[in-house]
């Protein structure tokens, strides 16, 4: 049986908030420049508190 190549990884959104603080959260180069407002960033964040549905997304870890 071939290893699993993905794994579930769940954070909190103050360690989401820690990561990209300490510069370990960042946008790959493949993906357009961070345009989002800071209320946008914001409502985000308390859709996510308060329970509402979300896609998942997706980030690659160097190992």
């Amino acid at each position: 049986m071939v290893g699993e190549k993905f794994s579930l990884t769940q954070y909190s959104v103050s360690a989401i908030l820690g990561l990209i603080e300490a510069g370990q959260f960042v946008i790959p180069e493949i993906q357009r420049p961070f345009v989002w407002k800071r209320a946008q960033v914001r409502d985000l964040i308390d859709s996510l508190y308060n329970g509402y549905p979300y896609r998942l997304y997706h980030y690659l870890e160097e190992s």
